[in-house]
């Protein structure tokens, strides 16, 4: 997929961990998302949250098991205009995990990699993040599954 405006975004590490020609490190990420892919593919889900979202890569590497109402969220208002140009199927806004623009169980599924390690509070942003919805993958040093 081609970088519609990746000017604003090229400094960020993240941004620069994805686009690395670093072979060692592409490995390390197909590998990560390979076994995310086989972890959602054996949930059925009509819905599905990406929370922080970034400038949508997990939404890259699970688009072809992606149900049709798609939904994701960043605090960063530059993560969210580049994803919008890439993924422009989804519904993309800005938010905060602590205040969630959505009703209780709302989606079927989310997923929130790579999020939990940089809240200043992680107990109380998931408390109602966990709140929120029926399923949870996060990912945060090993891989966890919760059913709230």
């Amino acid at each position: 997929m081609k970088d519609s405006n990746p000017s604003i975004l090229e400094n960020r590490s993240n941004y620069k961990k994805f686009k690395t020609p670093n072979p060692v490190v592409k490995f390390l990420l197909n590998n990560f998302y390979s076994k995310i892919k086989n972890i959602v593919s054996e949930i059925e889900c009509t819905s599905f949250l990406d929370a922080g979202c970034g400038q949508g890569m997990t939404l890259q590497y699970l688009a072809d098991m992606l149900p049709a109402k798609v939904k994701a969220f960043d605090f960063d208002p530059a993560c969210i205009e580049y994803a919008k140009e890439k993924f422009p199927s989804v519904d993309f806004c800005v938010a905060d995990i602590s205040k969630l623009p959505f009703k209780d169980k709302s989606f079927d599924l989310s997923i929130c990699l790579e999020v939990l390690e940089h809240l200043p509070s992680q107990k109380r942003e998931c408390r109602n993040y966990y709140g929120s919805l029926k399923i949870i993958l996060y990912c945060q040093y090993r891989m966890n599954l919760i059913l709230p």
